[in-house]
């Protein structure tokens, strides 16, 4: 940590030579003319001090010459500034917990002075400097750093000039708990103001009549749409903790129908020092309205089980896959090695895990998950002891209209990987799958059902002669928000564009889940999982699309059918109105964390699903379309194509 610090120092004098400090249109001080200011407020406090010590005849200790016990303390003190980052923040936005962090590092600073002193004293009979002298230097150098962040405080709110009213917006504070608190009297003091806090909200009636800052608290409860309309409110703020997903849910949509810009906050925990509170106030996403609690999961049994092993991650560089590898990057791995064909997104993966985990041991692979002689290269290479596999082509109306690269993308791909796996002794394969894959009516379904039969058949065949088995484990889980191609992503394009969003059919529902919670499932999978099995999540209610479409133009300011319109165009090719997550023929049963099943399917015989299989990818190399898709009915008897 504390070579980290001093690299950070190594910056700011290396901004000290490039930056112009333009105080008529300074903003924001920067970081390292904090750190200068405070350092030369430690010189003037130490020197003050020693002044006034030398006027009343205290007897200074020779042990060093002043010239350099005084440096010393200099020093020491800017070390401790650094380790607690009193020059990060804004200082127009200094509060009490800014007043903590000074207290705490000089008081720090000052007690290793005086600790150092006495031990010194203990081994040499001797001291360097005179305690009295730095108790009352730190109590002076700690005013000094007060006043200074007060006046650089006050002289920014006297050099802004007042707001312009119309352009903040009356705003509500949902929440009066100390992190609701700590906002709204962040937002109020912030300079230029976006928020105009005039009420708080909370739904304990111990509260009502209540006031914070002179603000009154309002029970959400009483007629709420009428209260938002009267008091001419223009924006919400959602930082209440105790709401549950539906109370939050609910009073979301009380808001959007007051035409009200909905946004929420950050824990204090969370806020990013670097910028404004009014900037981390963000605008209200759709992830955030997910009708359901969000899953969480243990993950010391994840970090016990990647800790010093090298995970290799099939189609990386995609929107699952690349979470998956900044989740792995976290539990401390020996290596990671991603795998993708895709070149511009892997580039950009590589430069964004450089930034953000320097130390991280990782190599990146341009390689076709197809290409045998290629893909075992690189097993060779790296004997990776997890492997995930994410790499696949997932959407519905592409794959119907190319079934043969589906073929060989989501059969052939898993079966090399497979194969791979189990030769160069991989202790765990994850295979991503989809709940397009239960009952399927599209190819990329079909497909995806025939790699986790093929899987599955393939552990509890080799198992019989070999225990120690590559452990081959499914995921199953619906849509993705936020993922490359999601409805999500689409609704969001065509809403900066103005509309209409293009819905295929107004009774159509799908399964949510946020990326994170996605990639979470896949490694807690793996962790868990002793092989053979289909893990899924409860995934609560289905979601209808075009409710989401119509909250989503909400949140984003408009209003559905008037300001963005809703156009439906028809079920696209091989399109159900809902999925699922279970066939006919499997049952579920718990395991130890109640938001995760396992689906009892079916095992098939391997040696027929592999001849099966050999004989799909031989029809597919002849491009044998209409052969092709009878052998898949055959291999997936559940899978029908719809009428439209």
């Amino acid at each position: 940590m504390f070579n980290r610090r001093i690299r950070e120092l190594y910056i700011f004098f290396r901004r000290f030579q490039t930056d112009k400090l333009n105080l008529q249109n300074l903003s924001y001080m920067p970081r390292w003319f904090i750190f200068i200011i405070d350092s030369v407020l430690v010189v003037i406090g130490g020197l003050v001090n020693l002044g006034l010590m030398m006027s009343i005849d205290i007897d200074f200790f020779q042990t060093l010459p002043i010239i350099i016990r005084f440096p010393i303390y200099v020093f020491i003190n800017m070390a401790f500034f650094m380790f607690f980052r009193t020059y990060a923040g804004l200082i127009r936005h200094s509060n009490f917990l800014d007043a903590i962090k000074l207290f705490l590092a000089v008081g720090s600073a000052h007690l290793f002075i005086i600790s150092t002193d006495y031990l010194q004293f203990l081994i040499t009979g001797k001291k360097i400097y005179v305690t009295t002298s730095l108790v009352f230097s730190f109590l002076l150098v700690y005013l000094l750093l007060l006043l200074f962040r007060i006046a650089i405080k006050t002289l920014f709110e006297r050099i802004y000039p007042s707001q312009n009213k119309a352009k903040v917006m009356r705003t509500i504070v949902f929440g009066t708990d100390v992190n609701a608190i700590a906002i709204a009297n962040a937002l109020r003091e912030e300079k230029p103001a976006r928020f105009d806090v005039v009420a708080f909200m909370d739904q304990d009636v111990r509260y009502n009549n209540k006031r914070i800052f002179n603000i009154p608290i309002l029970n959400p409860n009483e007629k709420l749409e009428e209260l938002l309309l009267g008091m001419e409110v223009k924006a919400a703020i959602m930082v209440d903790k105790k709401l549950s997903k539906d109370e939050k849910y609910n009073l979301v949509e009380t808001c959007l129908n007051a035409d009200l810009k909905v946004f929420t906050g950050p824990l204090v925990s969370d806020w990013d020092s670097e910028n404004s509170i009014g900037s981390q106030v963000r605008g209200f996403k759709i992830e955030d309205l997910l009708q359901r609690d969000p899953i969480h999961l243990d993950h010391s049994n994840v970090f016990s089980s990647i800790k010093n092993k090298t995970p290799l991650v099939t189609g990386g560089a995609g929107s699952i896959g690349s979470e998956i590898v900044f989740q792995l990057a976290t539990h401390q791995p020996k290596r990671i090695v991603i795998v993708d064909q895709a070149e511009t997104p892997l580039n950009d993966l590589e430069l964004e895990l450089r930034a953000k985990f320097p130390n991280l041991d990782f190599v990146t692979h341009i390689a076709d998950i197809t290409d045998a002689i290629e893909m075992e290269m690189i097993f060779e290479k790296h004997r990776p002891d997890f492997v995930y596999h994410a790499a696949a082509y997932k959407h519905v109306p592409m794959m119907e209209k190319n079934p043969t690269q589906s073929v060989l993308v989501n059969v052939m791909g898993p079966k090399i990987i497979a194969s791979l796996s189990i030769k160069y002794k991989v202790q765990k394969f994850v295979f991503i799958s989809t709940d397009k894959a239960v009952n399927p009516t599209n190819i990329m379904g079909a497909t995806k059902r025939i790699s986790e039969i093929y899987t599955q058949a393939l552990y509890f065949n080799k198992l019989k002669t070999d225990q120690n088995i590559t452990k081959f484990i499914t995921t199953r889980f619906g849509n993705v928000l936020g993922s490359n191609g999601s409805v999500v992503r689409l609704f969001t394009k065509q809403i900066e564009e103005g509309g209409p969003l293009t819905l295929t059919h107004p009774e159509v529902t799908r399964y949510f889940m946020t990326i994170p919670e996605a990639c979470q499932l896949v490694l807690e999978a793996g962790a868990m999982g002793n092989g053979g099995e289909v893990f899924l999540f409860d995934m609560g209610k289905p979601i209808k699309i075009l409710d989401l479409a119509q909250k989503m133009i909400q949140l984003s300011g408009y209003r559905p059918y008037t300001d963005i319109g809703i156009k439906f165009v028809g079920l696209r090719p091989g399109e159900k109105l809902y999925e699922e997550l279970l066939t006919e023929a499997s049952v579920n049963q718990p395991t130890h964390h109640h938001k995760i099943m396992i689906a009892k399917e079916e095992i098939y015989d391997f040696i027929e699903i592999q001849q099966k299989i050999d004989n799909l990818i031989d029809l597919v190399r002849q491009s044998k379309i209409e052969e092709t898709i009878e052998l898949i009915k055959i291999l997936v008897p559940e899978y029908h194509q719809p009428e439209n």
